[in-house]
């Protein structure tokens, strides 16, 4: 492989999200840390599983699998617990 492409696959790699490994069952569990960028975050929202609405806020940290966020309302930050699976990070289209 070329210098230039591998270049180019490193800054693609570095720029998604990561995933934990596929489980068992097959399905993956999304996860966005603090140092994910501003921009990155904001592609994403927060839906919670067990009645199926948005969670408002600013997502500074969500993770699927433990189903806890940590977001930001009004100035205020706030660590919210839902569960194994509680939430679920979907795309947020415009």
């Amino acid at each position: 492989m070329n210098r230039a492409l591998e270049e180019q696959l490193a800054r693609a790699s570095a720029r998604t999200l990561r995933r934990s490994p596929i489980p068992e069952d097959g399905t993956r569990k999304m996860k966005l840390e603090t140092w994910h960028s501003a921009k990155d975050k904001r592609r994403w929202k927060i839906i919670r599983t067990d009645n199926y609405t948005d969670v408002d806020g600013v997502i500074i940290t969500a993770d699927e699998a433990s189903g806890e966020c940590c977001i930001q309302v009004g100035g205020e930050t706030k660590t919210l617990a839902f569960g194994p699976r509680g939430i679920r990070i979907i795309g947020r289209w415009r």
